[in-house]
């Protein structure tokens, strides 16, 4: 599978996948991340809901309020694992990953490519999550708010997959330009 230009991203993107569900260490931070999003899910839902947000128009602030919050979390996220752990960028080159895929025919921008999708994935599974769990808190008790959360088709794509894509890419070139800065300083 890693033998033409169109598939080399998605062996790295499956490698890393396989990692992280065995590294262990990894996967306990990652579903600590996931359950603390469904806690801040159930808060925004029974508490800043009721309290804080019965004073706004339902339509003005959801999905959009609830999402933002969440987008931090990626971002913060996304640069932990590009910066920690066996699907690091680091950690690739420490262990010499990066050399033997490359020896498979995966070039950098295939490789670059393939751990940004993982990155993306495990962000896309993030919002999944949250979304689902403020979807039914809101469903149980007023239907009609669950029914508007993703009225337009538009919302979905924008709360769902765009902008988790567009952290991700932030969190990216965040880390490049941090690890630039270091390597730069560390050859003086």
């Amino acid at each position: 599978m890693g033998k033409n230009a169109l598939t080399n991203w998605l062996v790295v993107t499956a490698k890393d996948f396989k990692v992280l569900f065995k590294n262990r260490n990894i996967l306990l931070i990652y579903l600590a991340v996931c359950l603390a999003l469904v806690m801040l899910a159930m808060l925004i839902r029974f508490y800043l809901y009721p309290n804080a947000f019965i004073f706004i128009d339902v339509g003005s602030f959801l999905p959009m309020v609830p999402n933002y919050m969440l987008y931090f979390v990626i971002f913060t996220s996304s640069l932990y694992l590009m910066n920690q752990g066996s699907v690091s960028f680091t950690d690739e080159h420490i262990h010499g990953t990066s050399d033997r895929l490359r020896m498979l025919g995966v070039s950098s921008g295939s490789f670059v490519a393939g751990k940004l999708f993982f990155f993306y994935l495990a962000s896309i599974i993030q919002v999944i999550i949250f979304n689902a769990v403020c979807l039914l808190g809101f469903w149980v008790t007023e239907g009609a708010i669950a029914m508007n959360l993703f009225d337009p088709i538009s919302n979905f794509f924008i709360y769902l997959l765009l902008w988790p894509l567009g952290m991700v890419l932030v969190a990216g070139l965040f880390y490049t330009l941090v690890s630039n800065i270091k390597n730069a300083t560390a050859t003086r």
